[in-house]
């Protein structure tokens, strides 16, 4: 079963059929060092409620990076955008994906290397700290 499955859209599949599987470090973002800090293990669905539809499917996923560069790249171009960004993102965290799981390409104009990560299973997801950004 997929984490957040029961809040996919139903018009579509999710995650997207072009999602993929990735062997590899992952690394999010978070607001904390502890890690069980709610900003690193919930997803857009469940913090917010005002998702646009065609952006459900990506709400039910993490937010994540391939990179640590990446995530501060991002950080230097959202933060001249959004001051939200500076406030959020101090924390950098890494964690391997199942082999059921599936990412997917999700750039945005401030986010060129963002991914989405949809994860499959019961088990939580382990998170490893890197750094303090």
């Amino acid at each position: 079963m997929w984490y957040n499955e029961d809040k996919f859209p139903n018009n579509y599949s999710c995650p997207p059929v072009d999602a993929y599987n990735y062997n590899g470090l992952l690394y999010k973002v978070s607001t904390s060092a502890d890690e069980h800090d709610i900003y690193l293990r919930k997803t857009a669905i469940e913090q917010r409620n005002n998702i646009s539809n065609n952006k459900l499917c990506q709400a039910c996923g993490h937010s994540v990076f391939l990179d640590k560069e990446d995530i501060l790249k991002s950080i230097e171009k959202s933060s001249k955008v959004s001051k939200g960004v500076l406030k959020k993102w101090k924390h950098i965290y890494s964690f391997n994906p199942n082999s059921k799981s599936k990412i997917l390409d999700t750039p945005s104009k401030n986010t060129k290397n963002h991914h989405t990560y949809w994860h499959y299973g019961n088990n939580d997801i382990i998170f490893c700290y890197e750094q303090r950004i």
